[in-house]
């Protein structure tokens, strides 16, 4: 992960975004992904990507500064126009010509959000408890625009922790990637159907807003390290400590544990030490080519590390993008149950809020470490060491 410590991290993020509004930046990096440029009409084609990149993430801008500006009763609907114009960008960054816009507009596939939403909310039930929000469902398509952006995400999720390397008897220590988790392919996301609640209650941000709201969720916050270390018989090794601080009932932290596993003949080296409320699990000394599966991990925009019992398929901008789409589509085509549910302040109101107002902030971070193949995290503090 790259961590960005600076004095407003909206206004950086946008900024380190709209380099690729540059024609130049833009041109480079697609040419970089998609080969060399000798041909006349790749290079034009090449220009003609990069030109709409430009357009996209300029329409992104407006329409996140839209959704700031305006409340809750139509700021779903500015935002997730802002993150579909944001994937865009990631798209055509990422793609080669067979994405780019006017190419995707010849067939009338592509034409569409590539979701489908349904909603069993009524007028009696949506402003109890969080019910509009169980009740709505969003389901991927095999068409249209979230299987084109979305099948040029990075193909794999990186971990960064703290790294500890000995040499001559000193310590010395940095952040460096330490683990990495496949994606889920597209082919096997089509009619993948999602509630908001599942959804939502997949982000990090909003974990701890679930818990609170008495929502059984099996996580936990973590500190990840990995030390270099050696065997008994002396090869080089490494060794992997995961501090757990703790979840509100034994089963959860159970659940959390039971989502370690390695080979049958290496299990002794998973070992847990327990404490009142957590724990810490240490995996190893492993040599070179010994691998493991560790829990579900998720960052928040504060930079704390969550660990999860629950392994899920889609990558947060994935989730997010997806309960997005819900929440507008409640916005625009519901609005009776939108503003009753609001104007009602239950549980569903104070979720909604707290995803616009996070991921208003978040989603360009996500968008740009779509782009950077890393995790991006600007801040107005040092990551901690």
């Amino acid at each position: 992960m790259e961590w960005v410590t600076c004095s407003d991290p909206r206004k950086e993020s946008w900024a380190r975004l709209l380099e690729y509004a540059n024609a130049d930046i833009a041109f480079d990096y697609i040419a970089r992904r998609n080969g060399p440029t000798a041909d006349a009409r790749q290079r034009d084609n090449y220009k003609k990507q990069a030109s709409q990149v430009r357009g996209a993430l300029y329409q992104a801008r407006e329409y996140f500064a839209a959704a700031d500006a305006s409340s809750l009763f139509t700021s779903p609907n500015h935002l997730y126009y802002g993150v579909s114009s944001l994937a865009s960008a990631v798209m055509l960054l990422r793609g080669d010509g067979r994405f780019s816009l006017d190419y995707l507009r010849k067939s009338g596939a592509n034409r569409s959000h590539g979701i489908d939403f349904t909603t069993g909310a009524t007028a009696k039930d949506c402003a109890r408890d969080a019910q509009i929000l169980d009740k709505s469902f969003c389901e991927i398509l095999d068409n249209g625009h979230f299987i084109n952006w979305y099948g040029h995400s990075p193909n794999a999720i990186h971990l960064s922790a703290l790294i500890k390397t000995t040499s001559n008897g000193l310590v010395r220590s940095s952040i460096g990637r330490v683990a990495s988790k496949r994606v889920t392919p597209i082919s096997k996301l089509e009619s993948r159907k999602s509630s908001l609640t599942e959804l939502l209650i997949r982000l990090p941000d909003l974990s701890e807003s679930y818990r609170r709201f008495g929502t059984r969720i099996a996580f936990t916050r973590t500190v990840i390290e990995k030390e270099s270390r050696s065997t008994s018989d002396g090869e080089p090794a490494f060794e992997f400590t995961y501090r757990l601080f703790g979840t509100p009932d034994e089963s959860c932290f159970e659940e959390i544990l039971w989502a370690f596993s390695i080979e049958n003949d290496l299990q002794h080296l998973i070992k847990c030490v327990r404490g009142d409320t957590g724990g810490i699990v240490t995996v190893g000394p492993l040599k070179e080519g010994q691998l493991y599966v560790a829990p579900e991990v998720r960052v928040s925009i504060e930079g704390h590390t969550l660990m999860y019992g629950q392994s899920y398929e889609l990558t947060e901008f994935g989730d997010a993008y997806l309960a997005s789409f819900g929440l507008s589509m409640l916005s625009r085509y519901f609005p009776d149950l939108w503003v009753t549910a609001l104007e009602s302040h239950c549980r569903a109101s104070k979720l909604a809020e707290r995803f616009i107002d996070t991921y208003l902030a978040k989603f360009p971070m996500l968008a740009l470490g779509s782009i950077q193949d890393k995790d991006v995290l600007f801040s107005t503090h040092e990551r901690p060491q």
